[in-house]
């Protein structure tokens, strides 16, 4: 879901690893010991990049849905730099090794740690940069939460490349008095009767608004008071979209409301017949936007 975020993690991650093996010459006794440490962050920083990353990096990259092409080409490139790389180290390795060779080799060290130390430096900040450059046009809980509220204050919604602005790489996901979607049971109320109360009025105003609802509620707005009470809501893990959809908008409108009112029953029914009566609306002004609302 936090691409930007887990791409620069792991790209920090494997510096890392080859950090650790950099350092082995210089502890042989524990070379088996930090070979492994580092095989082991390496595979962890590969594992997330490869397999949870690349997906979303090749959607944002392959506009055309050439992903084939994009991927050869970024293979090769990789392949390249590869072999390019090992006859630049063993360069960089015996000009250092050259460097006061006939009186000490704090030097050569200092030389070769302070070249790996600047690559380093340059390859996260090349990462972070690109992060921030990274447009997704899906919809994750951050995205749709603030879509969510553009549209029930009566704003334009933003664009992806708005919202790559307003979520950046580190920043906080969940910010005091903003919108959580999927947020847990224990955070939209103190208790479970008080959540079932919550989850009847949701139920309710749905209905009112034009919603087919079935006996269980297909989302839970509730206060979270560990956030000074921001509205969030609360969603089954196989939700449908239009359901998380429905929920966000529910609790956007119940944020704006709940400044009006301190009864929080009829502040969530009121946002829930609001979300149900202009859910397809809201569905629409995503895709003017340019984002895919069935994610």
């Amino acid at each position: 879901e936090d691409v930007r975020r887990w791409w620069v993690a792991s790209s920090i991650l494997e510096d890392a690893a080859r950090i650790l093996e950099l350092l082995t010459p210089f502890a042989p006794k524990s070379f088996l010991v930090i070979a492994g440490s580092a095989s082991l962050v390496r595979a962890v920083a590969v594992t997330g990049r490869n397999s949870l990353i690349n997906g979303a990096i090749m959607r944002h990259i392959g506009r055309a849905e050439n992903f084939s092409d994009v991927r050869a080409k970024l293979e090769v490139q990789g392949r390249v730099l590869a072999l390019a790389s090992l006859p630049a180290g063993l360069l960089l390795f015996r000009a250092a090794a050259a460097v006061n060779a006939e009186d000490t080799p704090i030097g050569a060290i200092v030389a070769v740690v302070g070249s790996y130390v600047v690559l380093f430096l340059g390859h996260g900040y090349a990462c972070y940069k690109s992060a921030c450059a990274l447009e997704l046009d899906t919809l994750n809980r951050r995205r749709l939460a603030l879509c969510a509220m553009a549209f029930a204050c009566g704003d334009s919604l933003p664009t992806p490349s708005d919202a790559a602005l307003r979520e950046g790489v580190f920043a906080n996901r969940f910010p005091l008095k903003e919108v959580a979607v999927a947020c847990k049971a224990g955070d939209a109320a103190r208790d479970s009767s008080t959540f079932d109360r919550l989850a009847a009025a949701c139920v309710a105003g749905a209905a009112r608004g034009g919603a087919h609802i079935e006996d269980v509620a297909p989302f839970v707005v509730g206060f979270d008071e560990a956030r000074a009470r921001s509205a969030c809501v609360c969603v089954p893990p196989d939700a449908p979209p239009i359901n998380v959809r429905l929920g966000a908008l529910a609790a956007a409108k119940a944020s704006a409301l709940i400044a009006e009112s301190n009864d929080d029953m009829h502040v969530v029914t009121e946002a829930s017949a609001w979300a149900a009566a202009n859910e397809s609306e809201f569905e629409e002004a995503l895709r003017r936007s340019g984002w895919r609302s069935e994610a």
